[in-house]
């Protein structure tokens, strides 16, 4: 994916991949939008906003000659970051016996 990206990088500009990336994404998730709860529309705006900031942040920074392993470091770093922020924030208990799947994520990331 870093790679490829990093590949369209340097050959088109970051907006063209965004918007690239961003139409794939909309064909494929637009039969999903029909079923979703009215109660999540604005969440799910809310979430698709930064995400599609997350992704144009890492094709700038792709095509300003940060080395692909180092955007894909910093987008995997989310797994860790995500979790502790939640813990702080809405005081989710992040134990070992409570969420698994974070420990396991996190050090998959690592």
């Amino acid at each position: 994916n870093f790679a490829l990206l990093s590949f369209m990088n340097t050959n088109l500009p970051p907006s063209a991949v965004a918007a690239d990336r961003f139409f794939l994404a909309s064909v494929s998730l637009s039969p999903y939008l029909l079923r979703l709860k009215p109660t999540f529309g604005w969440t799910a705006l809310g979430s698709g906003m930064l995400c599609t900031i997350g992704f144009v942040s890492q094709a700038i920074s792709l095509n300003l000659g940060t080395s692909a392993s180092t955007v894909a470091f910093m987008a995997a770093f989310a797994v860790v970051v995500c979790p502790v922020l939640e813990a702080l924030v809405k005081g989710t208990p992040m134990t070992l016996k409570s969420a698994p799947q974070t420990y396991l994520s996190a050090l998959l990331c690592l």
